[in-house]
């Protein structure tokens, strides 16, 4: 059965809006980075971490494009360095 984040990652190129699809590829890329801190194994920080950041630079770009007062992508930014933060990645 496949992930959520991978069903929703063969979802994107159908968007046609450019920010849904630039905050949604962050949406995916934040989850898979949280999920990797709770396996434990060896390693795992740091694949978390590159996750982590690469929903950051997604999000960035999603902040640039995000229609006024649409506050979500600068949010889920900061989600993101507080879970960097929390477990010391």
């Amino acid at each position: 059965m496949p992930r959520q984040s991978d069903a929703l990652q063969e979802l994107l190129p159908w968007l046609q809006d450019e920010y849904q699809r630039a905050y949604y590829a962050s949406i995916t890329s934040e989850r898979r980075g949280r999920a990797h801190p709770k396996q434990g194994s060896e390693g795992s920080g740091y694949v978390a971490y590159d996750w982590l950041q690469q929903a950051m630079g997604w999000y960035d770009k999603s902040e640039e494009l995000r229609p006024s007062g649409n506050d979500d992508a600068v949010l889920r930014w900061n989600a993101c360095a507080r879970t960097i933060m929390e477990h010391d990645l």
